[in-house]
């Protein structure tokens, strides 16, 4: 049996998730990516291949990789907006020394606010890491490459599905109360170019058709 601590971290966000692990595989060639539901969420979102996984610790038995887990995993690693942990480590069973109502508190505040996205965007310059927040940021082609493949072959979560009457009238009631006309009402189509997509009431160009691109 091997144990050993790990660490898997979300390549271009910097976010990363600590756990422990027994098991009969060497430890080199272990696919495990933890457990935990924040980590679970993160994978399944973005694929495995945008994650790395590091060998913090290798120990000799169950009882010193507890121990172990428990200088890994502290409240400061808890605590930290970047960090998938939601419980502290060194305990045989976080499932019953957190309550459910502590384990959905510290979930909701670890999900993006405002106030939070500026916080961690100070953090993380402060780290030299890559914020969170990918808005305005150029992707690398292997970037791209790399989430493409982990994407491929996913359907949508509405794909194949429709609003119903009343999910429609009230979405047409809302916009009429924020002063937005409906996008069947603008005049405006979806044009693209092969590239990229975009809106607008004619053609943007000769390179330019009607409808949406379908990105990979």
């Amino acid at each position: 049996m091997n144990y050993y601590i790990y660490k898997i971290v979300h390549l271009e966000t910097g976010r990363y998730y600590i756990g422990r692990r027994e098991s009969m595989k060497s430890i080199q060639n272990d696919p495990y990516m933890g457990s935990g539901i924040l980590i679970k969420k993160a994978i399944k979102k973005y694929g495995k291949l945008a994650f790395s996984k590091l060998i913090l610790e290798v120990c000799k038995d169950r009882k010193s990789l507890i121990e172990a887990e428990q200088r890994w995993i502290d409240q400061t690693v808890v605590d930290d907006y970047l960090s998938y942990n939601i419980d502290l480590g060194g305990r045989y069973s976080s499932r019953n020394s957190t309550t459910n109502e502590k384990i959905s508190k510290i979930i909701k505040e670890k999900h993006w606010t405002t106030a939070r996205r500026e916080q961690q965007s100070l953090l993380c310059k402060a780290k030299g890491i890559v914020p969170p927040s990918q808005k305005g940021i150029k992707r690398s082609d292997e970037t791209i490459a790399r989430l493409r493949a982990s994407q491929k072959g996913k359907i949508g979560t509405f794909t194949g599905r429709t609003h119903s009457l009343e999910t429609r009238q009230f979405i047409s009631q809302h916009n009429k109360h924020l002063g937005k006309k409906p996008p069947n009402q603008t005049g405006k189509r979806m044009w693209n170019n092969g590239i990229k997509n975009t809106m607008a009431t004619d053609c943007p160009g000769p390179t330019w058709q009607l409808g949406r691109l379908q990105k990979i």
